[in-house]
């Protein structure tokens, strides 16, 4: 029987993360293109925090490019 107590459930903001808009991150010379949830990663970093918020370009466009990082790196990171 599983428990009631929701020790092992997921809280309902970490769903709310899920649910958030997507952001493109786009990385490398290449542009490898990545989709993300908003408040995902404005969760987990605060460059990304910073970069979404305000009157940033990236935050009007939710487009994040980053030319001098890895794509293995992003993948990393996101994973």
């Amino acid at each position: 029987m599983a428990s009631s107590s929701g020790s092992q459930g997921v809280s309902l903001s970490s769903i709310n993360l899920l649910y958030s808009p997507m952001v493109t991150v786009r990385v490398g010379p290449d542009k490898q293109e990545f989709g993300v949830h908003k408040e995902l990663l404005r969760f987990h970093s605060t460059y990304f925090a910073k970069a979404l918020s305000g009157k940033f370009v990236e935050a009007q466009t939710r487009i994040v490019e980053l030319e001098d990082i890895h794509p293995l790196l992003c993948k990393v990171f996101l994973a």
